[in-house]
């Protein structure tokens, strides 16, 4: 299962994945893409989101 979001706001981003997780009736989803990312990001502050979504 895979899914990605453009969105960068931990909160947002954990309320995404609980709502697709709930929709698809499944407990893990296997690949979470950061979607959009240009170079002017903080590269670090979206692998501390993604993080995160580890736990």
């Amino acid at each position: 299962m895979a899914t990605g979001s453009e969105e960068r706001d931990k909160g947002r981003l954990r309320q995404y994945l609980e709502q697709v997780r709930r929709y698809l009736d499944v407990d893990v989803v296997d690949v979470f893409f950061a979607e959009y990312v240009t170079p002017h990001e903080d590269v670090a502050q979206i692998w501390a989101v993604l993080d995160e979504l580890w736990d």
